[in-house]
């Protein structure tokens, strides 16, 4: 063949130096406003699995986003799906105005040179105003690790007064999203990695003097780090409606992810009403339960003022929401009706909401397997095994097991349970709030998981957990503890229920002192009493001071026990 010199081929090739436009040319930017702030996760071994879901209320932004919007996502790792959701329907007062007030990335050490107390002047059409802030600190490495990691106090001074102040830093090691790399646990200012920038809103209607406001925010000076601050003041026509309660969501049962800390649960659904309306809502009736299956019905009384929550914990009475097929997807409704005792709600598209679920996983001993009602709750420590903390509750939150005496590291411990069947809650604690497994310390490796005698796992647990991990189970046996069939007869019944002030205790069936436990839903006593059941079957429980809810009471004497519920309104 023949040889191409190196002119000849040089020539054959001719580059041109062009400009290809990808795009459009870029808007001005004029005025850039943040929606909202989302920090992503650290990446190292995350499994984003099918994806997650962070949810912004934009509606405060509604003036601005009509017509052409440019919107800009300041992400590089993760594939991010926005959408849009409008909600049709009248708001609870017209978003007139929205301007950006502090806007920046200062320093801590001369913050206050920026961030100075400005008024802001009402127009003639705006009746309410409210400022929303996102203040997230970084840098560390200097000092005392200001801003990322130091505690520091925030605060909100209105014409000349403080009127909130709160410590920024923002627990991490609860976060649903984990385990992460990287030091996710660590508690932060404003933000965790896979979490939103906390926002805080500012209701400044009531110091509205003459037309205007002025307002000020302080943080504790420091010569390192800083804050990447952001500030808004939004301005409102009058409230639309005198009562409106809204299901804000249902946080249990629920699928989505940023609530399967406590999902799936057994019995105990949570919601978050929200008053929209004029007039302090101080009472609503909630109807809720499985759709096309039966329903309960609870009386909620409180205090809400507008824009004021509370998240209301039900017992419900249908045992298809925690036992049957753990792999069927079941719809929970929630309604709330007769806000004040009125009959009508001025706005009823927010009265109704449903969220999917499923069941608590069920654990059984399969066929082929012989049956039995033991469960092996296996333990191996880490160097900390002071840290470690198991605990057993049945569905009424009454304590069945609990453990808290380890008393080496690096050691496997087993202990076997006797269970009847039934929903139950195991409470994995490390009060380190660092797991059994975290590479930033010197802790070492453990592990927990829920074990059969016979056959596989029942269930291994994550072990860089955080805080602690909550696992609802349902146990599946035809066998009966031993013990508890023997237990005599004994019981203890509450009288009036639900309850504002007080209520009478009646007891039977016990012998002796008897000791008397009030829990809330969390398992933390609240109360406790005792009665000479040899001279006495009743006493009065005073519940004034204890926050509207659903309680477990508890009467025990040296042989047996007894369980009720209570509601406080």
């Amino acid at each position: 063949g023949s040889i191409v010199g190196f002119e000849e081929l040089w020539s054959a090739y001719v580059l041109e130096n062009d400009t290809l436009d990808y795009y459009q040319a870029p808007f001005e930017v004029i005025n850039r406003y943040e929606l909202g702030r989302y920090i992503t996760p650290y990446g190292i071994q995350l499994d984003l699995e099918d994806g997650w879901t962070w949810v912004f209320d934009v509606t405060d932004f509604a003036p601005l986003l009509r017509d052409s919007v440019e919107l800009e996502a300041g992400n590089w790792q993760e594939l991010l799906d926005l959408k849009f959701v409008f909600i049709e329907g009248t708001p609870a007062r017209e978003v007139k105005r929205i301007e950006n007030f502090w806007v920046g990335n200062y320093g801590l050490s001369n913050m206050d040179e920026y961030v100075t107390d400005r008024t802001f002047e009402m127009e003639e059409d705006e009746v309410g105003l409210k400022l929303r802030t996102v203040a997230t600190g970084h840098g560390f490495g200097s000092g005392n690790n200001c801003a990322e990691f130091c505690y520091n106090t925030h605060s909100v001074q209105v014409n000349g007064n403080q009127e909130w102040s709160w410590e920024i830093m923002h627990e991490c090691d609860d976060n649903a999203l984990y385990p992460q790399g990287g030091t996710w646990i660590y508690a932060r200012a404003g933000w965790c990695p896979g979490k939103e920038g906390k926002l805080e809103e500012f209701e400044l209607t009531p110091f509205i003097q003459n037309g205007e406001v002025t307002v000020d925010y302080d943080i504790e000076a420091d010569p390192y780090g800083n804050y990447v601050f952001e500030s808004q003041m939004v301005t409102y026509g009058p409230l639309n409606h005198q009562t409106d309660v809204e299901i804000n969501q249902i946080i249990a049962p629920s699928t989505f992810k940023l609530n399967s800390r406590i999902n799936p649960m057994c019995d105990n659904p949570v919601i978050r009403i929200r008053n929209l309306g004029a007039q302090p809502l101080t009472s609503c009736i909630i109807q809720f339960g499985i759709v096309g299956g039966a329903s309960d019905s609870y009386t909620w009384t409180g205090n809400l003022g507008f824009d004021e929550y509370e998240d209301v914990v039900l017992t419900s009475t249908d045992p298809n929401m925690w036992a049957g097929d753990d792999e069927e997807l079941l719809t929970f409704f929630a309604q709330v009706t007769y806000p004040n005792d009125l009959f009508v709600d001025e706005n009823t598209y927010n009265d109704y909401a449903t969220s999917t679920f499923y069941r608590p996983p069920v654990y059984t001993y399969g066929e082929g397997e012989d049956d039995d009602n033991r469960m092996i709750v296996v333990l191996k420590t880490n160097n900390a095994y002071w840290e470690s903390e198991c605990t057993l509750y049945d569905m009424n939150g009454n304590v069945v097991w609990h453990r808290d005496d380890y008393s080496a590291g690096n050691t496997t411990y087993r202990d076997t349970l006797t269970l009847n069947a039934g929903c139950y809650m195991f409470l994995l604690d490390d009060t380190g709030d660092d797991g059994l497994n975290f590479f930033a310390n010197n802790d070492g490796n453990g592990d927990c998981r829920l074990d059969r005698v016979q056959g596989l796992d029942f269930k291994i647990f994550e072990d860089d957990f955080g805080a602690d991990i909550r696992h609802y189970f349902y146990f599946d046996t035809d066998l009966v503890s031993v013990n508890e069939s023997t237990i005599p007869a004994a019981s203890l019944s509450v009288y009036p229920n639900p309850v504002d002030e007080m209520c009478r205790l009646d007891i039977s069936g016990f012998s002796g002192m008897t000791e008397v436990e009030m829990h809330d839903m969390s398992g933390r006593k609240v109360k406790s009493l005792r009665i000479n059941a040899g001279v006495q079957q009743s006493t009065y429980l005073r519940v004034n001071d204890l926050a509207a809810g659903v309680y477990t009471l508890t009467a025990r004497d040296h042989k047996q026990m007894a369980t009720t519920r209570v509601v406080v309104k």
